[in-house]
């Protein structure tokens, strides 16, 4: 029989929702707990350390913490034990089985269903990141929400005799019915874009780039299978004047490549993918494919230049998507870079590997004859542009002069994306120093009076971090210099 302290804990609240896995006193040894007269030391041994575990994880896991996997088991473990040695008798058991634990936890599965979308539509509404002050509002709205879900929702259906079965199924069917019409109906009319009239146009400013589409083929989730694609003057006679390899900032950047190099008959190859570093003897540990796919691509880069004996070589990526780096915990990605001699998946462990890869991939290139050029990552902006444009679109009574002012107090401040880049650039600021490499900076083209911008009335970016065609169009001179050298 479970005690509330145990409903506490295994029925309903679950931070971060971890540890909802399928243990109970029934499905362990020994069965469920014993009616115990007194705690015995054992158990206030138990139910304390399992109380730490769970604190620990609460307070210590955050965005960079590998999740799922080992250390899923420390909050798992600490709820496993609280559910078999919690009782009325030990302190846990008791502090679990207060009315305000209690009541929390009665109170949140529906705080959990009700702050997504609470949340969702405030961030769409509000394009920017909330504060603190008006997310604490949100959490308010969320728990008074979830309190009359259960009071009006939950309990009457838990009290015996107000419907019967009958009842239960024929509603629920029918509101599941309802739901997966209006659902589908969305989806079939491709979320009712008539409702808005928007130009044509906008629509392509945030769509996928297909400059690769004609060399690429099926990747099957591998990526073993992308292979090298001549762009400029494109002459497979001859070897490329130059070689362009990153991960899908490469891409963003292909076309502008492409138009400078076939204006001055140049022929360019590219190989790249979403999510893989450009430099030498390091992988992407939770990234978009398996491991060593990267670390592969990498090496077939570098084969690639000294069997065609290509001259220039030009690494582009988001190069702080492998740092740990990013505007705020919440934002910042689970990838991590690692190497054989150095596995652990960790902040510390990727900026130490990236650094130590980005020394030995200039020294590879160098030593056969290939001139390095590293183009600096283009400012990342703090929301979706596609959200701020559209809704631009719609607000058609703003004039040009009210876009614009919008649009800049959206965009980035330079002092926030110099702080992002900072690690990063000082590696590449000393490499160029010291004549290594040739450097890149793309902040010219967008910043001004200490604003990244976003764009104009047109965007610059396909979405939060990639550039369009449009924005890589900026930097056309910036690419025919790269030629030139």
């Amino acid at each position: 029989m479970k005690t509330p302290a145990t409903r506490f804990i295994c029925c309903r609240h679950a931070p971060g929702n971890c540890w909802r896995a399928r243990l109970s006193p029934s499905t362990l040894p020994g069965g469920p707990p014993r009616s115990i007269g007194r705690a015995s030391v054992v158990d206030q041994a138990a139910t304390l350390l399992g109380l730490l575990l769970i604190g620990y994880a609460v307070v210590g896991f955050d965005s960079s913490t590998p999740f799922p996997g080992l250390n899923a088991l420390v909050p798992v473990l600490g709820a496993v034990l609280i559910i078999v040695f919690a009782h009325g008798k030990t302190w846990v058991g008791r502090a679990l089985s207060s009315r305000v634990p209690v009541a929390i936890g009665m109170l949140s599965y529906s705080a959990y269903l009700w702050h997504q979308p609470v949340f969702a539509f405030a961030r769409q509404y509000n394009l920017t990141e909330l504060g603190l002050p008006f997310m604490l509002a949100l959490t308010l709205v969320s728990l008074v929400l979830a309190w009359l879900s259960w009071r009006f929702v939950e309990q009457p259906f838990r009290k015996a005799g107000t419907f019967n079965r009958g009842q239960i199924f024929t509603t629920a069917g029918a509101a599941s019915t309802f739901f997966v019409a209006l659902g589908l109906l969305g989806y079939v009319n491709n979320g009712f874009p008539q409702r808005f009239a928007v130009d044509p146009e906008l629509h392509q400013a945030f769509a996928d780039p297909l400059i690769r589409d004609k060399c690429n083929q099926p990747l099957a989730g591998k990526g073993g299978k992308v292979d090298f694609c001549l762009f400029g003057l494109a002459d497979d006679q001859a070897a490329p004047d130059m070689a362009l390899f990153g991960d899908s900032h490469s891409e963003a950047l292909l076309s502008t490549f492409d138009a400078a190099a076939r204006d001055q008959g140049r022929t360019l190859a590219h190989i790249g993918l979403g999510g893989c570093l450009p430099l030498l003897g390091v992988d992407v540990a939770n990234g978009n494919y398996a491991a060593g796919v990267c670390e592969a691509l990498a090496d077939r880069e570098f084969d690639y230049v000294k069997r065609q004996r290509i001259k220039k070589v030009v690494l582009v990526a988001r190069w702080t998507l492998y740092t740990g780096d990013d505007y705020s915990e919440r934002t910042m990605s689970k990838y991590f870079l690692t190497s054989r001699t150095d596995p652990q998946k960790s902040r510390e462990t990727s900026r130490r590997v990236f650094s130590q890869a980005l020394e030995h991939t200039i020294e590879a290139y160098r030593s056969i004859g290939a001139e390095v050029f590293i183009v600096a990552q283009v400012p990342q902006q703090m929301i979706n542009p596609e959200s701020l444009y559209y809704r631009l679109a719609r607000d058609a009574s703003d004039s040009d002069e009210q876009a614009l002012k919008r649009v800049s107090e959206l965009s980035v401040p330079m002092d926030k994306h110099d702080l992002l880049q900072r690690f990063t650039r000082q590696l590449f600021l000393r490499a160029s120093q010291s004549k290594h490499i040739s450097l890149i900076t793309l902040d010219d083209a967008f910043c001004k009076d200490r604003q990244c911008l976003i764009g104009d009335l047109h965007s610059y970016y396909k979405d939060f971090n990639h550039l369009n065609a449009r924005g890589a169009g900026l930097l056309v001179g910036q690419i025919s210099h790269i030629l030139d050298q």
